[in-house]
């Protein structure tokens, strides 16, 4: 069922260290990339890798 698989993804996003879950919660918010560098004065590159460890740590937990 899609809305247990998005509860169980919102439950594993809260259990990533903030540097990280923040990032890809903002972009699946709707942020761009740039605008998520902005607010967290962070270089954009380091948004994209954040935002992509997140999504790897999560593909991980999720294939268990």
């Amino acid at each position: 069922d899609n809305r247990l698989e998005f509860n169980e993804v919102c439950t594993l996003i809260g259990r990533l260290p903030s540097e990280v879950a923040l990032p890809l919660r903002m972009y699946a918010h709707g942020y761009k990339y740039c605008e998520i560098a902005v607010a967290l004065n962070l270089p954009m590159s380091s948004v994209k890798n954040r935002i992509r460890a997140a999504r790897v740590y999560l593909k991980r937990l999720l294939d268990e």
